[in-house]
C-alpha cells in the first residue's frame, strides 16, 4: 500500500486517512489506520454538501489487536462546507499498552426515517486526516 499523503497548512502537518463514501447499509472503514496516537482528526465533507439536508455521518473508532475488536461510541456530524476538527482521545489504558493505532469508520444516517427512499439526498464523501506534527 502506498504511503498516505502528508499535507501542511497553518495548523501543522496532516496525514491522510483516505476518502470514503458512507453507506446507510453498513459501517465503512477508512483505508488507512492512524499511527500517531494524537487525538486530533480533521474531517472534510466532499461533493454536493449543500444538498445534503436529510443525512448525516456517524464516525467511530475501532481498536483491533490479535483478532479482537473494540468499538467506541460514535459521534454525529452533519455535512457542511467547513472542515471539522474532531477530538478522539485514545483511552489511557490502550495508550499505556501501545494500542493507540486505530481505524475510523463512518456510516450514513437520515435525519428522519420517513425521508428514506422518498427525499433525494446527495452522495457526499468524507475525507479524514490525522494531525501528524
Amino acid at each position: 500500500m502506498p504511503n498516505p499523503p502528508i499535507t501542511e497548512d497553518g495548523f501543522g502537518l496532516w496525514r491522510g486517512l483516505g476518502v470514503v463514501q458512507p453507506s446507510t447499509e453498513r459501517w465503512i472503514k477508512f483505508p488507512t489506520r492512524t499511527i500517531t496516537g494524537h487525538e486530533t482528526i480533521r474531517l472534510e465533507f466532499l461533493g454536493d454538501t449543500d444538498k445534503a439536508k436529510y443525512s448525516y455521518a456517524r464516525i467511530r473508532q475501532v481498536y483491533e489487536y490479535n483478532g479482537e475488536s473494540v468499538v467506541l461510541p460514535s459521534l454525529r456530524y452533519y455535512p457542511s462546507l467547513e472542515k471539522k476538527i474532531l477530538l478522539f482521545p485514545v483511552p489511557n489504558d490502550f495508550e499505556l499498552r501501545g494500542r493507540d493505532s486505530r481505524s475510523l469508520e463512518v456510516r450514513k444516517f437520515f435525519r428522519w426515517r420517513r425521508s428514506i427512499g422518498i427525499t433525494p439526498d446527495s452522495n457526499w464523501k468524507l475525507k479524514a486526516e490525522e494531525i501528524y506534527s
